[in-house]
């Protein structure tokens, strides 16, 4: 659910990223540290589908 989730800055909030609808994405907490430990990218989809690529990816 919701709000389970957390909220991930696809442009990093230390580098400039805005705490908007538009520039998130919400990841369950343990995707969300992997995304962070491993500087993978989060992209959002036109249909609100968030996509995590690493290894160069899609998941």
């Amino acid at each position: 659910p919701p709000g389970w989730a957390d909220a991930h800055h696809i442009i990093h909030w230390a580098q400039g990223g805005k705490t908007s609808l538009d520039n998130a994405a919400l990841l369950c907490s343990r995707h969300h540290h992997e995304v962070h430990a491993n500087n993978h990218t989060v992209q959002v989809q036109p249909n609100g589908r968030a996509i995590v690529t690493l290894n160069r990816k899609r998941l």
